[in-house]
């Protein structure tokens, strides 16, 4: 299977041909299913990737033509299993299908995007497809790589992997060779191929694309790509000239004064220009920077050796508010001997007499049910049912895309649990954060049509998570302010009260605050300090692990607004709904739209 990298044996052929041999790697890799003879249907399997990725998901498009004059239905299974989850060892073995429903005569697309939980391993991702025609649809997604602690995977265009590809695998080589832990791999993307869905994105550290490529890029590959970049992602794009650069466009992309650099929602867009009068040459500066880039995957593993690991066992915020679970030893022995004692000489010599030794084959039965029955009452007792938990989400709003990015940090802690099974949006991803409390051992969650099952909830335990999803939302923040520069009035656009707002206002210096906004109500605003707005938001701040901290950080800056929900629930992605979140926040940022009040 072609990779992104070549191995060490080309690299004295690349030194002799710089910018002329490229790297091979399909944009999309075919997966065979073998047909009957004369089918009455066309089948055909793609994977958007090559390989595994290290996180994310495995965008998978099936294509059937239904040539019969009667419908169809297809049926894909899925299953991937990955070990040695940080420093646990933990397996993750997450399974799920899809059905597809063909009428007469119809040709349909659908992708099938195959969650990714975690990936050290050489574990394949396995494929059964099942229908009318169908002789043989096992097929499977290769798995290449040995992602390790610090494994960086990146999606590159196919005219910028043609034009660096082999220069940026030399550079690459190197860094490599000073340090031997780093893991390098990527996705050649087709901009005619590139799905319509953040989701297939969401593996990749970072994106480059020359100009051209994001020009020709459809629309709806445009919006998912401006989607994954408000949830965090990061694009990079080559420009050969400043002039090329200036006519670049995304809606509400927010560029800095040079052009250079452009944020949307809690990511960020790099405009390069890349030419042979550059400084520093091309193929070392994109080398650079893609090494420097830490991947979603590294962040939520606790890794002993690594510098970019231990982000959530170590000062997490949210974890303090969660003790970990507890387990009474003591108690525990005490009860252990106990039923030894009775189980034993109890029944041996009082319950079951050697002249009465029948008695056994009921009162042992009887003692080991009665110990059950006082156990569960034990636990029941002391943990009930269900759990309590803490989360953070931060929301971040896309006012152009009309949408709401939303990056969610929880964990929980169970009693007693009767069903581990929740609804979960399809297009959302979670993933599990490393803590003291994961535990080894093989942890099966099954992807259901609408939503979990599995173990991401057990009873009596601890365990994390990290969401990612997008709202559809209308509306945003606008506010008025009048021209003598007193505080004017702020109104919320959108569906959802707020408890307290912060307007950093365009001159960066200036602060507003206001309370209790309900939607479409205007409000007046008061000034504050910046050392106000700070003290506001170190405690949300402070709660925060380190992949929100970070976003928090940066869309902190001017004509920036910062509120907190009235309602957190009606915003927060929902999992298990016996948990009761006790600490539960959510917390809104995005651009203000300013007006002068007459």
């Amino acid at each position: 299977m072609p990779h992104f990298f070549l191995r060490r044996a080309f690299s004295f052929a690349l030194l002799l041909l710089p910018g002329v041999f490229a790297i091979s790697l399909p944009a999309a890799t075919a997966l065979p299913v073998q047909l009957v003879n004369q089918p009455p249907v066309e089948v055909t399997m793609e994977s958007f990737l090559d390989q595994v990725p290290p996180g994310g998901f495995a965008p998978v498009l099936v294509t059937l033509r239904n040539r019969t004059n009667s419908p169809q239905t297809f049926h894909l299974a899925y299953e991937h299993r990955s070990s040695r989850f940080g420093r646990s060892g933990a397996t993750f073995s997450t399974s799920g299908s899809a059905t597809f429903s063909v009428g007469p005569g119809e040709r349909t697309q659908t992708y099938v995007y195959i969650p990714v939980l975690s990936n050290e391993s050489y574990a394949d991702i396995s494929l059964r497809l099942i229908g009318p025609g169908i002789r043989d649809g096992a097929t499977r997604i290769a798995n290449s790589q040995n992602w390790n602690s610090k494994s960086i995977f990146i999606g590159i265009g196919e005219q910028t992997n043609t034009t660096y590809g082999g220069q940026i695998e030399q550079e690459l080589d190197a860094i490599i060779s000073s340090s031997r832990s780093q893991n390098f791999r990527g996705a050649r993307i087709a901009p005619a191929a590139a799905p319509d869905d953040w989701r297939a994105y969401a593996a990749f550290t970072s994106v480059w694309l020359s100009a051209v490529e994001w020009n020709t890029l459809p629309p709806g590959s445009q919006a998912a790509i401006a989607e994954w970049i408000g949830l965090g992602g990061k694009l990079y794009l080559l420009h050969d000239t400043a002039e090329q650069r200036a006519a670049f466009h995304l809606p509400g992309a927010q560029l800095n004064e040079d052009g250079s650099f452009a944020t949307l929602g809690l990511g960020s867009i790099h405009l390069l220009i890349l030419s042979a009068k550059s400084i520093e040459k091309p193929a070392q500066l994109i080398a650079r920077t893609i090494s420097k880039d830490t991947a979603l995957s590294v962040l939520i593993q606790d890794d002993p050796n690594g510098s970019t690991g231990n982000a959530y066992n170590h000062g997490w915020g949210l974890q303090k508010l969660v003790p970990s679970f507890s387990r009474n030893v003591g108690l525990l022995s005490i009860f252990m001997l106990a039923f030894a004692i009775v189980i034993g000489p109890v029944n041996f010599f009082l319950l079951a007499p050697s002249k009465r030794r029948y008695r056994i084959l009921w009162t042992t039965p009887a003692i080991a049910i009665a110990t059950s029955l006082l156990l569960f009452g034990i636990i029941l007792l002391s943990d009930g049912t269900g759990g309590h938990g803490a989360r953070l989400t931060l929301g971040c709003l896309l006012p152009e895309q009309k949408r709401l990015a939303l990056t969610q940090e929880q964990i929980s802690r169970t009693g007693l649990l009767l069903g581990s099974s929740f609804d979960f949006p399809a297009t959302a991803q979670i993933l599990p954060i490393e803590i003291a409390d994961t535990g080894s051992g093989t942890k099966d969650a099954t992807r259901t049509a609408t939503g979990w099952s599995g173990d991401w909830f057990g009873s009596r335990a601890s365990q994390a998570q990290l969401l990612q999803t997008l709202h559809t939302v209308h509306g945003g923040i606008r506010v008025s302010l009048p021209a003598d520069g007193r505080p004017g009035q702020a109104l919320a656009g959108f569906e959802y009260p707020l408890a307290e707002l912060y307007i950093i206002a365009p001159d960066g210096e200036t602060f507003y605050h206001a309370q209790r906004l309900a939607p479409g109500v205007s409000v007046p605003l008061t000034e504050k300090s910046r050392k106000d707005f700070e003290k506001w938001l170190k405690p949300q701040q402070d709660l925060a692990g380190r992949i929100l901290r970070e976003k928090i950080s940066s869309a902190v800056h001017p004509g920036q607004f910062f509120a907190l929900a009235a309602k957190p629930g009606a915003i927060a992605i929902p999992t298990l709904e016996s948990v009761n979140w006790e600490h539960d926040i959510v917390l809104l940022t995005g651009p203000v739209q300013f007006s002068s009040a007459q």
